[in-house]
């Protein structure tokens, strides 16, 4: 006759072995909060279903940004990605006037559908942030908190688009004073990065020399040693651009092919209904918090 004790242990060995599965099962993947899962459904950062099968990608920055989206454009175009640039020169985000960034965002016509977009500013906001009898010098406290409110507010109307963003953290700079406050900025960008559920990428150490100190010169994407830096000690060369690029253009490859894995699970039903489904389908909002390398 069986023993009493041992069943009731046996009964208890397998409920304690059903909630770990359903803990298992019902648990988001590391880096996506649940957030991510209640919303769109989606367990991939960028959407499964682009708008019209085509992924299109937008940049948002200033004179930095642009030539990241050129060298983007070119490594993002064979996995199916159409790269817009939307970066203005001399437009950073301490810029106070009719043109703040969030604001550029909103009123994008809905027609003008993206589903990742790409950040990068901090070159051109060293300066004093003003309006009306308010001036804020710059890396002071009015001055930082006023700039995350600016970084929350873009990310708020990119979210609100339903965007996967990626936000880029500034290289190493030319001179101790133009490191140091790329490094403030970065550190602001990485905290309202987080938390708004955004990604932010690290490309500090991609620009230093052996003793983590800013280098014109250093490895390109082929393993040459180039000139990767402007005789201004904060733009890139062609090469330089292009080694800036392939940080988002790793994180954004992988999330992509996750994406795609996705995609391609099987949909109950017959071909009418997963065309219903595909077609009904929201773009992914931001979703994943966390870094692709470790902050500046």
């Amino acid at each position: 006759m069986p023993d009493p004790e041992q069943h009731r242990s046996a009964s208890k060995s397998r409920c304690y072995a059903i909630v770990l599965v359903l803990i298992a099962f019902c648990t988001p993947v590391a880096g996506l909060p649940a957030v991510a899962f209640a919303e769109t459904g989606f367990a991939s950062y960028v959407t499964p279903f682009p708008a019209k099968e085509r992924y299109r990608l937008i940049v948002l920055g200033d004179s930095l940004a642009g030539g990241v989206a050129t060298a983007l454009a070119a490594d993002l175009s064979p996995l199916g990605v159409e790269v817009t640039n939307k970066a203005a020169n001399g437009l950073g985000l301490a810029r106070n006037d009719t043109n703040e960034w969030d604001k550029a965002v909103e009123t994008l016509p809905a027609t003008d559908e993206f589903q990742i977009a790409v950040v990068l500013f901090g070159a051109d906001d060293r300066m004093a942030i003003r309006g009306p009898k308010l001036r804020l010098d710059f890396a002071t406290a009015g001055w930082k908190q006023d700039y995350a409110r600016r970084v929350d507010g873009l990310l708020k109307a990119l979210h609100n688009r339903k965007a996967a963003v990626y936000w880029l953290g500034l290289p190493v700079m030319r001179g101790d004073a133009a490191s140091n406050a790329a490094q403030m900025m970065n550190g602001i960008f990485l905290e309202r990065v987080r938390l708004n559920s955004a990604k932010y990428i690290d490309s500090w150490d991609g620009f230093v020399d052996a003793d983590g100190a800013y280098s014109d010169t250093g490895p390109d994407m082929t393993g040459n040693v180039r000139q990767l830096r402007l005789n201004d000690g904060v733009h890139m060369t062609p090469s330089g651009y292009q080694k800036l690029a392939s940080f988002l253009e790793r994180e954004i490859s992988h999330d992509l092919s996750v994406a795609k894995r996705e995609r391609e699970v099987p949909l109950a039903g017959d071909e009418t209904e997963q065309r219903n489904v595909r077609d009904e389908s929201l773009p992914l909002a931001s979703a994943a918090v966390g870094d692709a390398s470790k902050p500046g």
